[in-house]
């Protein structure tokens, strides 16, 4: 089920030129819908994060905790001061950002190791940037501060 030209949803702006999609819920209530995604127009903000979400893919987590997922695509933002591509950010109720993955858009040097483009680029909200090496699966600590988990090791959140 789409809706065109939808302005907002549940405090999200959505593009008006894409529509949205909703999904139906069976309950003992009868059947509603429920936000599923969208695209997201000019104006939504998230605290912390630099990157554009005009354009950004939006749809709600699971669990119904009122978390978000934004997927950016194949396209460059800026994060912590690093070019990342596909780009995913894990986003709490309060849009506050909880995850985010993306892989790097161009060699950087970070505390004196370069990594090459694509390395995956990871950081949450209780362990800060992660930037794995890809030699030997050591782990780049960015900044002082800010820990890391080896190349292929997921953290619990």
């Amino acid at each position: 089920m789409t809706l065109d030209r939808a302005q907002a949803v549940q405090g999200w702006r959505c593009a008006s030129s894409e529509p949205v999609t909703l999904d139906v819920l069976h309950g003992g209530e009868g059947d509603r819908p429920v936000f599923y995604r969208c695209r997201l127009a000019e104006g939504n903000a998230i605290p912390g994060l630099e990157a554009e979400t005009a354009g950004a893919d939006l749809s709600q987590t699971s669990g119904g905790a009122g978390g978000w997922r934004l997927a950016f695509g194949d396209r460059a933002e800026f994060v912590a001061d690093l070019r990342l591509r596909d780009l995913v950010v894990m986003v709490d109720a309060g849009r506050h950002p909880v995850d985010l993955r993306g892989t790097l858009d161009h060699p950087a040097t970070l505390s004196g190791r370069t990594h090459p483009t694509g390395t995956a680029v990871r950081a949450t909200r209780d362990r800060g940037l992660v930037v794995p090496s890809p030699r030997s699966g050591e782990v780049q600590r960015p900044a002082a501060g800010l820990t890391g988990t080896p190349a292929g090791t997921d953290e619990v959140m």
